[in-house]
């Protein structure tokens, strides 16, 4: 197969369509970030306040409903916003969507290990992994704000080895502002 020589004019043109299929690409990841931002945060919020006022005997239960119907939500949205746009994948897609299934695997893995065999808060361990993975997709898309927000998942974990539980909750809360909502409203805005 030949290479062929683009003219000027070819040139300013594909330039300015890959620009416009990053911006459409980057207005997609958005709503993950948004939408788990916010799960995570009220889900949070929601974990302490039930334990501060002691209304349930077990409020952590709230992480895996609410992360179970996130997951749920997530491949709703993922299937039929690629089913109206007529989606293709490409590889920083096929990249960031593996790198984002080993996390959530990894995590769960860990609150299960840390649980059973430790008996103790696997939240410094599950904000490093998710520090990986923000950190990871902000260098791949090139997006400043995701890599202060991945950053800022690692300085989560070491002040939570210093915290209490619960005032881990509100560390944790602050993580997330910073790693998923500010990105996510700044990709919100930067491609609309």
């Amino acid at each position: 197969m030949k290479n062929k020589v683009l003219g000027t004019k070819e040139s300013m043109d594909l330039i300015v369509q890959s620009i416009q299929q990053t911006k459409i690409k980057l207005y997609h990841q958005r709503f993950y970030y948004l939408f788990w931002g916010w799960l995570v945060l009220v889900t949070s919020l929601a974990h302490y306040l039930l334990a501060y006022y002691q209304v349930v005997s077990r409020p952590y239960l709230v992480w895996p409903i609410t992360g179970g119907l996130g997951f749920l939500a997530t491949l709703s949205y993922g299937f039929k916003n690629s089913q109206k746009t007529g989606y293709v994948e490409t590889f920083l897609d096929r990249t960031l969507k593996h790198l984002w299934i080993v996390v959530g695997i990894s995590v769960f893995v860990v609150i299960w290990v840390v649980a059973q065999a430790y008996q103790s808060n696997p939240m410094p361990i599950i904000s490093i992994l998710i520090g990986i993975g923000t950190l990871v997709s902000g260098l791949q898309m090139r997006f400043t704000p995701l890599i202060i927000g991945g950053s800022s998942f690692f300085v989560g974990a070491i002040v939570l080895l210093y915290v209490t539980p619960m005032e881990g909750l509100l560390v944790y809360d602050i993580c997330v502002i910073l790693g998923y909502l500010i990105p996510g409203y700044r990709l919100k805005n930067e491609t609309a």
